[in-house]
């Protein structure tokens, strides 16, 4: 079974990464972090829960 994990409605996810003058990620940035997780094989080789 695939669940759909999109939201009912007119709505728009925006998603950004942030970085410091000199190139390196902001503390908050949490999607640089994310990258290196989703990135590993494993991860890749997972099916995910929703589309």
């Amino acid at each position: 079974m695939k669940i759909s994990c999109n939201v009912e409605g007119n709505n728009i996810l925006v998603m950004c990464d942030a970085y410091t003058p000199k190139g390196d990620p902001i503390p908050t940035n949490n999607r640089n972090k994310a990258v290196k997780i989703f990135d590993h094989p494993n991860v890749k080789a997972e099916e995910p829960w929703c589309y």
